[in-house]
């Protein structure tokens, strides 16, 4: 458990459209069927651990601090990094490609995977 989500390919149910494979990535095919390869100041290998048990951007009802998932095979639960005042968090840092680390709030933050819990960067 390193306490961040990172978006290599074949890690947790990263969204196709968010997993940074190497040093020289290939394009993320969109939805639309465009294809679109940002530069490696916009990819990020590796973010704080910011997860919730919900799949919207509603913080209302949402649990930040207790989500149980593969620690302790489940038994255990996680808890997101940088929480604001009442549980939601503040944001997180993201780790880009190029090497810079970079804040972000969470309001401006996604979810990147699939199913739950949902990781945010």
């Amino acid at each position: 458990m390193i306490g961040y989500a990172v978006a290599f390919k074949g890690s947790g149910r990263i969204v196709a459209t968010n997993i940074t494979e190497s040093m020289s990535p290939a394009a993320w095919n969109m939805p639309d069927g465009t294809l679109q390869n940002p530069g490696a100041s916009e990819r990020v290998i590796a973010a704080d651990g910011t997860l919730s048990n919900r799949a919207d951007h509603n913080p209302n009802g949402a649990n930040f601090t207790k989500i149980y998932g593969g620690w302790g095979g489940g038994t255990k639960p996680h808890s997101t990094a940088h929480l604001n005042p009442g549980g939601i968090p503040a944001g997180g840092n993201v780790i880009m490609l190029d090497g810079h680390v970079e804040w972000r709030p969470f309001n401006k933050m996604y979810i990147r995977t699939t199913g739950a819990p949902s990781f945010w960067w």
